[in-house]
């Protein structure tokens, strides 16, 4: 039964075809579905390019789940609306700027 709602919530997630940041979702930009985003998938995405080589930990060009999460987390850190909406989401204050 776990496996189904796992599978189930997997599927609702993967539907949705942005993050908060606006930055399509994985699924949206792996044109070729082998599950990594290229360079070339990532151009479709702006804020994804400019965070694109300092999450692609392993330097082989493409972003796997694991660094495409980084890149998000990296384009959230860059953008202070996008911080403060997290820290609220946590139950923390927003910083005053």
């Amino acid at each position: 039964m776990k496996n189904y709602l796992a599978i189930a919530a997997a599927l609702l997630l993967a539907s949705c075809t942005t993050m908060g940041s606006g930055v399509p979702r994985l699924s949206k930009l792996d044109a070729d579905d082998d599950g990594e985003i290229s360079r070339e998938e990532a151009a479709k995405s702006p804020e994804l390019m400019v965070a694109f080589d300092r999450a692609d930990a392993n330097g082989d060009t493409y972003l796997d789940h694991a660094e495409f999460q980084r890149a998000l987390e990296l384009i959230r850190e860059s953008d202070p609306g996008e911080r403060d909406r997290g820290e609220r989401d946590r139950g923390h204050q927003p910083r005053q700027h």
